[in-house]
């Protein structure tokens, strides 16, 4: 299956597909969400979040 393919499944709700865009995303994520030296979980969290928002509104 394609990206395309992929991120409409998860446009649509499919949790498979987004976790699998998640997957493919999550070493981008973690990153930029460095902060004097240390992963800031919150960053990253927020940046999961940021995610799922583009993608439901894609």
């Amino acid at each position: 299956m394609n990206f395309t393919e992929v991120l409409y499944r998860a446009k649509r709700g499919d949790a498979d597909a987004f976790e699998e865009l998640y997957r493919q995303y999550e070493r981008l994520m973690k990153s930029v969400s460095w902060h004097d030296g240390a992963l800031d979980e919150d960053l990253f969290q927020e940046l999961g979040i940021v995610l799922m928002r583009c993608i439901r509104t894609f």
